[in-house]
């Protein structure tokens, strides 16, 4: 790098009398004897590109490297002062590339916390600066157009020479080139005296021979490129639309601070490299960086669109589970901006950040989260032992397969909307004033709308979930019995919490499904569990009795087909028996159904072993072909004002005895067909059926039409049997 120094002599000589009057009333101001030096940093992965600037010098293009100084025909920074370069960015390879160019900024000093990078405005002139005199090229450039060095950012596409790629709908490249005019300016303004080193000295102050007060500040600019998504090669058109590149120089610039600020997908990503010891810093050596930012900070300062690109987690496992070394040990503040469309496909410890170790994870919000994984799950985290606050996501997809179930070992567990574990170790464990909103969870066990896992001596307070549903699915790579352990705040505890104000809101716990080599004869499934998945039961041929939890309002279609299972215990707080619940579940032979059911779906029971079944005046529905073909089905006694449908008892083979209670029962919904039979075509002459009255009796007979044909049945008023 660079430095050119000025001495006093020329600092005074240069300076205008009148400037320093206005500014300072007659003392020396603006002692700024520090050029612009050398501060680029150009990195194009595997592809060609190259930035070549002129100026008010240098009138010959000259293609710009890592000692090209910049920016270098200023002497010094003061208010009024104009710089400009003119930028040019060429493609010169053979595959389409994006860039993003910004400003660098670095080496820079303050003036009571105020340094030149606040004081200096930059503008963009596309198709570069044309008028060199100062006021002729300030005047062509609309007061809009000025910005900060933090705001400025040029991005495009370029495309190889003599390209004739043909790009999708929505893509626009350069061919070849694209120049920028890059103007730099300290507009004058009340208050620039806030950046004076030296207001109030005079020039008998200054000491020859010294280094007296100035500002100053290294200019350069960074470029990066990658591989454009709409490159076209023999594996089509889409093979790199995960292309994307890291940016470290955020930390490079000073990895001594303790504070960071990150404000791109592109430094995210470099987080990720420092902390996972994979980041290599081309800047200084070929060495690969690894911070683990343990007594630092980092901050967001923008929303950061990861765009579901594959993202790699901040912070990776060791060579076993217990090795923190490459896990993030700092502090991540989000300051409440957003981080969207997160897409992580791994093997454990899937997240924003993978680990975290005596690590506080702060004021982050999430949105739009796909995570596939094995174990160790979170939006946010995977693993953490530390505190989490303030911290949210809404709509995520996360869904957790055990990958390695031999020799004892099991996994997918851990996992949460928010963090899969929350460890312990003695550090700080604090799960506070999060939410999860629109979430989806599938895990084996161990899964909480919040958190997966929580340590002993945790305090898990204020935290929402709402409308989330966690799937426990236990069927895919089982590896034994094991709980479950499903919560919409926390999954599992490891000892004693505490807890407060928790509430989750519109939640489900659906029971997905239960193994075939599922060996307990009974199946007491856990309080929590709100609905039982479609097929959960099925093909299981060693559970002899399932009993449902109180929590339990839904059962989905087909949850209890073709069980081997001999008996069921609905729970109260049920409110549906679904599509097809028990259809072929032949050695149940008897269900009590809840006082709580209103609705008996479409072939609910339908060849099922029931022997007896009674029907609560509670229900409102019976839906066409409920019970149907009960080949075991000896009596039916329904208690309330039921519209029967047709076909609803049709080829029940061995009945014998129905009993209508109500008092205004009625059938087929206005229709009329086969609705109590022992056989396909209609016979119910083995069946008698007790009803309460005349015009029930009158309503049956002109529905039924096996009353009238196949040999009739037999209807009794009143007198209802005692069974």
């Amino acid at each position: 790098m660079t430095t050119r120094k000025f001495g006093r002599t020329a600092l005074i000589a240069v300076l205008a009398l009148s400037i320093i009057m206005s500014i300072t009333g007659g003392t020396i101001a603006w002692f700024t004897d520090e050029v612009t030096s050398a501060n680029n940093v150009i990195t194009s992965g595997n592809l060609d590109i190259e930035l070549y600037h002129t100026n008010k010098t240098i009138t010959a293009e000259e293609k710009v490297g890592a000692a090209t100084e910049l920016f270098d025909d200023v002497t010094r920074w003061e208010p009024g002062v104009v710089s400009y370069e003119n930028l040019t960015i060429k493609n010169e390879g053979n595959l389409a590339l994006k860039y993003v160019m910004t400003i660098n900024a670095t080496n820079e000093n303050t003036v009571n916390g105020n340094g030149l990078s606040t004081a200096l405005k930059v503008a963009l002139v596309e198709g570069g600066v044309t008028a060199t005199e100062r006021e002729t090229l300030l005047s062509s450039i609309p007061a809009g157009q000025w910005t900060t060095f933090a705001q400025f950012k040029a991005s495009g596409a370029l495309l190889p020479k003599d390209s004739t790629l043909e790009l999708p709908d929505g893509v626009t490249a350069d061919k070849e080139t694209k120049t920028y005019g890059l103007v730099i300016y300290w507009q004058p303004g009340t208050d620039d005296n806030k950046w004076n080193v030296n207001n109030g000295k005079t020039v008998s102050d200054y000491v020859a021979g010294q280094n007296n007060n100035y500002l100053h500040i290294d200019l350069g600019v960074k470029l990066n490129a990658t591989q454009l998504t709409a490159e076209d090669d023999a594996f089509g058109s889409d093979y790199d639309a995960a292309a994307h590149w890291a940016d470290i120089s955020w930390y490079t610039a000073n990895p001594d601070a303790t504070e960071f600020t990150i404000n791109s997908f592109e430094e995210l990503a470099g987080l990720a490299q420092i902390v996972n010891g994979t980041a290599a810093n081309k800047t200084q050596t070929a060495e690969a960086l690894h911070d683990d930012f343990a007594g630092k900070t980092v901050k967001l300062g923008a929303n950061i669109d990861l765009k579901n690109i594959e993202w790699t987690p901040i912070g990776r496992i060791g060579v076993t589970s217990t090795d923190f070394t490459y896990a993030f040990r700092g502090t991540f503040d989000g300051a409440n901006y957003t981080v969207s469309n997160l897409k992580v496909s791994n093997e454990g410890w899937a997240g924003l950040f993978g680990i975290a170790y005596k690590a506080d994870l702060k004021n982050v919000n999430l949105k739009d989260v796909t995570l596939n994984s094995s174990r160790m799950t979170g939006s946010l985290v995977g693993q953490l032992y530390g505190s989490i606050e303030n911290c949210h996501v809404n709509g995520a997809e996360i869904k957790v397969v055990p990958n390695a179930v031999a020799n004892g070992f099991d996994n997918g567990d851990k996992v949460g909307g928010i963090v899969g574990w929350l460890g312990d170790n003695g550090n700080n464990r604090t799960l506070k004033g999060c939410s999860a909103t629109n979430v989806n969870l599938t895990a084996y066990r161990d899964v909480g709308g919040i958190a997966g896992y929580v340590a002993s001596s945790t305090n898990v307070n204020n935290n929402t979930s709402t409308s989330v549903t966690i799937n426990i699915n236990q069927n895919k790579n089982y590896y034994g019995v094991k709980d479950f352990n499903a919560g919409l705040i926390y999954g599992r505890k490891g000892g004693n919490i505490t807890e407060s104000g928790n509430t989750a809101v519109n939640g489900n716990i659906v029971l997905v499904a239960v193994p075939a080599a599922y060996a307990n004869e009974t199946y007491n499934i856990p309080e929590g569990v709100t609905v039982i998945g479609s097929y959960a039961f099925a093909y299981n041929d060693n559970i002899k009795k399932i009993v449902l939890p109180s929590t339990v309002t839904t059962l989905n279609d087909r949850a209890f087909r073709d069980t081997s299972a001999s008996e069921v215990v609905l729970n109260e707080g049920l409110t549906n028996i679904s599509y097809q619940a028990f259809r072929n579940a032949s050695n149940v032979t008897s269900v009590e159904i809840p006082s709580t059911v209103t609705t008996i779906s479409k072939e609910a029971f339908q060849n099922s072993g029931i022997k007896t079944l009674t029907i609560p005046a509670t229900v409102t529905t019976l839906e066409y072909g409920g019970c149907r073909d009960m080949k075991k089905l000896e009596t039916v006694i329904i208690k309330g004002n039921l519209d029967i449908p047709v076909y609803a008892f049709r080829a029940c083979t061995n009945l014998k005895t129905v009993v209508l209670e109500g008092e205004d029962v009625t059938f087929g919904g206005g229709s009329s067909g086969m609705i109590f039979t022992t056989k396909e075509n209609g016979d119910g002459s083995a069946i008698t059926i007790y009803v309460a009255n005349e015009t029930v009796k009158g309503r049956l007979l002109a529905a039924d039409t096996a009353a009238k044909d196949y040999g009739g049945y037999k209807i009794e008023i009143g007198n209802f049997p005692s069974i």
